[in-house]
């Protein structure tokens, strides 16, 4: 196993509030059911709330201009971001009465948001009762660029009646628990806030807090929101909030029934809310939302209690889980559904879900963990399957850890055909054990133990372009979050604040000690980080797998086999190099040659760290060295060195441009690699520029 050093996308985020993820094309979408749900745009390397909220007043009348129009006029603007399209909703109406005349409107005094673009004015025709958009034309598809701050409207009535209308359905997503991707759509679903611990008083309404975190960790649902509610962990009633007072202090709408303490609550609310977005509206809300009632018992799928997740079931549809339901919802009817109408049905099965990651849909089967056990579900095949068999006595015995199935998750390894159930044991909050499930064999073949917490997994390709499992250390409070390959890379993840390399004061059996050490000591702590001794005595080596350590010493989980560590050995915390490589790319049919003409590439460095490119041609082992020399934009070539050398000589954000000389080839595949200690680089996104041959084409022809 390999991994990759931690980078940030964005900061600011509770990390208690564990993240979920969803792709489509370039954005990626974030929700955690706390903080308002983000949208990140890879081609930009640009994170952003979903959404935008209207424009806090009308726009302003500029005065009279030439023009023909005639009658009562209503105006009224719209923010919009001309990246993802996402478009605020409409402001509060200008009204004017005009005689043969044309008007100017202004922006006044209303500040764009931070992520506006543009601004579109829309308008009526003489006394009408719909909006058209002015300003948003084949010359200006996106309406007026933010800075210019008016717009003279002499548009006709029969001119402006002919374009189409905009649907009042954008702004603000309501914050969601948990998201996943389906075909064109990204799903949203759940609504857990906050789990504080507060103290509650048998007939009383009121609610203190013991972490003071109710305003802050509140903002985004504001104060006596219909519908969000406070269930009490181990108890089976939900109570509505009615007002938040201030940090520490809020108030329910009914007395509390329980008895009188000190417990953990959720703050939740929609919680069995679904909504989405489609592939070309990213950021698509509104009326795209199924079962949109703010509070009633009217609730998108049966009882009030909470959708622990969901998942894709391609063109069929998606599935949606409670703790002991499951919901189909079809497809093949419109998928813009209301509540009662028979296409969001629940399946007559008492299987679930203990959490988003809980369930996962491989090779046309639905896989799932709850209270039971674990199932599995062909959709169109009946009922889901119990698939627990011999873990049935496991399931059931007292080791496993029903308190932090939030972190349980199910991986899948798809190279070698099998499906990973992570699990949390004894009082683990981070599943480090998996009971494996092979594919092939169609049954259970091992119970594999990870040195450390793995909180979920996803697949990238390898060189080869197979696909391989990723386990991840999520980051939690300080803790460095670490990614680990499948025999992929050759960095194995220590933390950039570790001292990777060092003097040895003393050590034991299985202990290392360094005096100036200064060893990432929080959380999983370097759990799983290899460490190598270097004995001065004979310049021997022997490397050993971290399984505790204090900010000084480091426990290995075996002893050594030559000689324990003394004072005056060296240590090396896991190899300080770190390195990507792309598979082969052709660019177009891998049989036609292809003129390369250059490579750019989008950088984020935390430290000024330099790193460097190898070009693979038609697959050769030996990068390519025909380089003429020359030193620009912060790139170096060095005549008959392989090694493309980038010197960043600032932090932030970069971008190269690497010039392939026209070489003619088939494919080739990058290799980016490091080896200087130091906060790691971030490649934010790379882009090959080649043509095809002409004289390929040419003798085609």
């Amino acid at each position: 196993m390999a991994s990759i050093a931690p980078v940030t996308i964005k900061s600011g985020r509770r990390a208690e509030h564990r993240e979920c993820f969803a792709q489509l094309g370039p954005y990626v979408v974030i929700t955690n059911g706390h903080g308002p749900n983000q949208i990140y745009d890879t081609r930009r390397n640009v994170c952003q709330d979903m959404g935008m909220d209207a424009p806090s007043g009308a726009p302003t009348d500029g005065g009279t201009i030439a023009g023909a129009l005639t009658g009562n006029y209503r105006w009224r603007i719209r923010w919009r971001d001309q990246y993802t399209g996402v478009m605020s909703l409409a402001s509060a109406e200008l009204s004017v009465t005009l005689t043969a005349a044309g008007r100017k409107i202004t922006l006044g005094a209303l500040t764009p948001p931070s992520r506006a673009t543009h601004w579109v004015l829309e308008r009526t025709v003489a006394d009408g009762k719909y909006f058209y958009p002015v300003n948003l034309t084949s010359s200006a598809p996106h309406g007026t660029v933010v800075g210019t701050t008016e717009v003279d409207d002499t548009t006709s009535d029969d001119t402006l009646s002919a374009r189409q209308s905009i649907e009042n359905v954008q702004g603000r997503f309501r914050p969601y628990k948990w998201c996943f991707a389906n075909g064109p759509r990204i799903i949203f679903g759940g609504g857990i806030v906050h789990r504080p611990t507060v103290t509650l008083t048998n007939g009383s309404k009121n609610v203190s807090s013991a972490d003071g975190g109710f305003t802050a960790d509140m903002a985004s649902i504001g104060t006596g929101l219909p519908g969000w509610e406070l269930s009490v962990i181990g108890e089976s009633r939900n109570y509505r909030i009615n007002t938040v007072a201030d940090g520490d202090n809020l108030a329910l709408l009914e007395n509390y029934a329980g008895t009188t303490g000190t417990k953990q609550v959720a703050i939740a609310g929609q919680l069995n809310k679904v909504g989405w977005c489609e592939a070309n509206e990213p950021e698509y809300g509104g009326s795209a939302e199924i079962g949109v009632v703010e509070y009633s018992n009217e609730q998108l799928i049966g009882d009030s209690a909470r959708l622990t997740g969901g998942c894709g079931l391609g063109p069929t549809g998606a599935l949606y889980a409670k703790e002991s339901q499951l919901h189909l919802h079809s497809y093949f009817l419109n998928p813009k559904v209301e509540i009662g109408d028979g296409r969001v049905q629940q399946l007559q099965t008492l299987r679930g879900a203990l959490g988003q990651k809980c369930m996962r849909f491989i090779d046309g089967v639905v896989y799932g963990m709850d209270y039971r056990g674990i199932w599995r579900w062909v959709p169109g095949a009946g009922l889901p399957e119990e698939l627990g068999g011999s873990l049935s006595y496991d399931w059931a015995a007292a080791d496993l850890n029903f308190s932090a199935a939030e972190n349980w998750h199910i991986g899948h390894d798809p190279y070698h055909r099998l499906v990973l159930f992570f699990v949390c044991t004894g009082s683990d909050t981070y599943p480090d054990k998996a009971y494996v499930f092979d594919l092939t064999r169609q049954d259970w073949v091992d119970a594999k133990t990870f040195p450390a917490g793995i909180t979920c997994s996803y697949e990238m390709p390898d060189t080869t372009g197979a696909l391989r499992p990723v386990v991840v250390q999520e980051a939690v409070g300080a803790a460095p979050s670490r990614h680990f390959f499948d025999n992929m890379g050759i960095s194995n993840g220590a933390h950039p604040s570790t001292v990777l390399n060092g003097t040895v004061t003393g050590g034991g059996a299985n202990t290392l000690s360094a005096a100036g050490g200064s060893f990432y000591n929080s959380d999983q702590k370097l759990k799983a980080v290899a460490v190598t001794l270097i004995r001065a005595a004979d310049s021997s080596e022997e490397t050993r797998i971290v399984s505790d350590n204090s900010d000084s010493e480091l426990t290995t989980e075996v002893n050594w086999i030559g000689d324990e560590p003394v004072n005056g050995d060296s240590y090396r915390v896991a190899p300080i190099e770190s390195r990507w490589r792309s598979g082969r790319i052709s660019l177009d049919y891998s049989d036609r040659k292809k003129e390369f003409f250059e490579l750019w590439l989008w950088v984020a460095q935390k430290t000024c760290v330099p790193f460097y490119v190898n070009l693979y041609f038609n697959g050769s082992a030996t990068p390519e060295s025909d380089w003429t020399a020359r030193n620009e934009d912060g790139v170096r070539f060095i005549a008959s060195n392989p090694d493309i050398r980038v010197d960043p000589t600032t932090t932030g954000q970069h971008r190269y441009r690497i010039p392939l000389m026209k070489r003619v080839a088939n494919d080739v595949a990058i290799e980016i690699f490091s080896s200087e200690a130091g906060e790691p680089w971030e490649i934010l996104d790379a882009v090959l520029v080649g043509f095809p041959d002409p004289s390929e084409q040419a003798r085609e022809e």
